[in-house]
C-alpha cells in the first residue's frame, strides 16, 4: 500500500488536473478538455489501486462531460 506521502502527491495531481478541466471548460477548449478528462480518469484508476476513492461529484461531472463529447462525435 502507498505511503501517506505518495497518497498526498497523487491527490494533488488529481486536484490540479481537475482544476485544469474546469479551466478548459470555461475557455471552451473542447479538445484540450477531453484530453485532460482522460488524464483525470487515469489518475482516478491509479488512486483506486492504492485505496483512494476519486469519485467526487466533480470527477463524475467531468466523466459525464467526456461521455457527452464522445456521443457528439459519434453522431456527426
Amino acid at each position: 500500500m502507498a505511503a501517506n506521502k505518495e497518497k498526498e502527491k497523487i491527490i494533488k495531481l488529481f486536484e490540479r488536473t481537475l482544476n485544469n478541466c474546469y479551466w478548459y471548460e470555461k475557455e471552451n477548449k473542447t479538445v484540450s478538455l477531453a484530453n485532460e478528462i482522460g488524464v483525470l480518469r487515469g489518475l482516478a484508476y491509479a488512486m483506486e489501486t492504492i485505496g483512494l476513492c476519486p469519485h467526487t461529484i466533480s470527477f463524475l461531472y467531468f466523466i459525464n462531460v467526456q461521455q457527452k463529447l464522445k456521443d457528439t462525435e459519434v453522431n456527426k
